[in-house]
């Protein structure tokens, strides 16, 4: 039998154990030296973000899969499971996502712990909408906060949002995205109930507060950089909009807001119905609105392929 063909069926949980390591990790070009968690997960660090990514890489596979986190002899299973996750690109995606995440200097939020959350979220994307290459041009910064988004953004203090109620300013807000055509996003994170900073789940109404914003970014300064205007005005954005709002899908005002031709509920729409296709960790949300998550995964994806091809 070949040995391709036999480490692909030591995805079978019967197979698995029987299947030589040596073999596995072969096929992921590692060394056959290799005999513990902690020298696996090691590897699997250098080879998708090397030593300055080295401890944020170690605590999301031992997120992923707790066996890695105490240092013992390695099994075939957990062997082709790092095979697994090596192949699904998850590690070089969670690379590319830090290199978009800073934390304001004048913040209290940990690096470490602000950089990591952020960054987890993000990952979550496709890596099409994660390209490098686009930092090249646009220097693209999702800047980590405290409490709201001024603490950043001081010259928004006092300031009132676009689609909230009147008297409801900046100042309790958690997340903006690129607004004025800037080409940074800030997260704001806040205390949860135990006292630990992280990433707020509420007073924000998204399904994912990173990608919601991001999608903000996405939209406002890379669509405008490639096409001109922001991908939200593009017709075929627009049809798929209207034709979940003909099927009574979208229903909350923040999305339907009809100043400006309805600009302002396209540009919500675009960054939520990205948040809602990628940022959740089951499927379900994408039946929430079935035309936008079609044009994401399908023409916003295309077209986003298309445009990277400047920057291999």
């Amino acid at each position: 039998m070949k040995k391709s063909i036999l480490i692909s069926l030591c995805f079978f949980p019967s197979i698995t154990n029987a299947c030589p390591i040596g073999d596995i990790l072969e096929s992921m070009e590692l060394p056959l030296e290799i005999e513990t968690s902690h020298e696996l997960r090691a590897e699997l660090a250098k080879l998708t973000g090397g030593t300055y990514y080295r401890d944020y890489l170690y605590r999301l596979i031992d997120e992923l899969n707790p066996f890695f986190k105490t240092d013992q002899m390695l099994t075939a299973e957990h062997t082709y499971w790092a095979k697994q996750l090596l192949d699904s690109g998850k590690l070089k995606n969670f690379t590319s996502a830090l290199g978009y995440v800073e934390i304001n200097k004048n913040s209290m939020i940990p690096e470490f712990e602000g950089r990591y959350l952020v960054a987890k979220e993000l990952s979550k994307l496709d890596p099409s909408l994660l390209k490098s290459g686009w930092n090249t041009v646009h220097e693209i910064k999702l800047v980590v906060t405290h409490d709201n988004v001024t603490t950043y953004w001081e010259h928004l203090k006092g300031q009132p949002v676009r689609g909230h109620e009147a008297g409801i300013t900046w100042d309790s807000i958690p997340g903006a995205g690129s607004p004025e055509g800037l080409t940074e996003l800030v997260i704001a994170f806040q205390k949860n109930s135990d006292g630990k900073w992280g990433i707020p789940t509420g007073n924000h109404g998204s399904k994912n507060l990173v990608i919601h914003e991001f999608g903000h970014t996405l939209d406002r300064v890379v669509g405008t950089y490639f096409t001109g205007k922001p991908y939200s005005q593009n017709p075929s954005f627009y049809q798929a909009w209207h034709n979940d709002y003909q099927l009574g899908k979208i229903k909350e005002h923040y999305f339907l807001q009809p100043e400006n031709n309805y600009a302002v509920a396209l540009e919500e729409s675009f960054a939520e119905g990205l948040s809602k296709l990628y940022g959740m960790d089951n499927i379900q949300s994408t039946y929430d609105w079935p035309y936008i998550s079609a044009y994401f995964y399908d023409q916003f994806k295309k077209s986003i392929q298309e445009q990277n091809q400047g920057y291999k």
